[in-house]
């Protein structure tokens, strides 16, 4: 959780700040690999507003542990805004794995015909035509990366990308064959991040950002 001040300008110099100091203090062979806020930038100008600030690492538990008992109260920004690590989570342990898992068992129990996933991707990770349009729907077919991606959690009978003008966001939407399909898709990606190793000069994140749904429901939604 981060307290900050004074709006989006204070919230970019805090990520930043927190960015600096975990690169210095993670041990060696652990990493940060993606800062972001839960929902959106702090914009308020109201003094002293709570925002949360997730934040990424590749390391071992007791790292992360000895981290979030280190961040209590820590002033960043020459004081303007305290930062305080409220939660750890190994998403790498088998209790993440069961928590999921849980989330899903009353979806699985009801039967619904939940054979769709929407998912959350960069739209500098696509290949996608310049046709001025403001608003692209493309089709991905078997063979390209993303077709073969979801193919990885069941069979596949539809993956397309929605784009809309102006912004940095696309949404995959697969339609698979079976809900068990798109059930594992999201119990694999939930609360982890997707990276790109097309990208040589950072370590290129995204958060895995998805839901299941009946196809039609999440196309309406992708596309509205």
């Amino acid at each position: 959780g981060v307290l900050a001040a004074h709006g989006a300008e204070l919230a970019m110099k805090a990520a930043k700040e927190v960015g600096e100091a975990l690169r210095d203090e993670l041990p060696q062979g652990a990493f940060c690999v993606n800062i972001h806020w839960v929902d959106s930038p702090p914009s308020s100008n109201i003094a002293w507003r709570r925002h949360i600030l997730r934040v990424a690492l590749v390391c071992e538990e007791s790292h992360g542990v000895a981290i979030q008992q280190a961040w209590q109260q820590r002033p960043l920004c020459g004081g303007a805004v305290i930062a305080t690590w409220t939660a750890f989570a190994d998403t790498a342990s088998p209790s993440h794995g069961l928590r999921v898992a849980t989330m899903l068992a009353g979806r699985r129990r009801s039967g619904l015909d939940e054979r769709g996933l929407l998912m959350e991707l960069p739209q500098r990770w696509l290949k996608l035509p310049a046709d001025g349009s403001s608003e692209r729907i493309v089709q991905f077919r078997k063979g390209q990366h993303w077709f073969q991606f979801c193919s990885l959690f069941g069979k596949v009978s539809s993956a397309e990308t929605v784009v809309q003008k102006d912004s940095e966001i696309a949404h995959l939407l697969v339609e698979f064959a079976f809900s068990d399909g798109a059930y594992a898709m999201f119990e694999a990606l939930t609360e982890r991040y997707l990276f790109n190793p097309g990208n040589p000069e950072v370590e290129d994140t995204h958060p895995a950002v998805c839901a299941v749904g009946r196809y039609e429901d999440l196309r309406r939604e992708a596309i509205r």
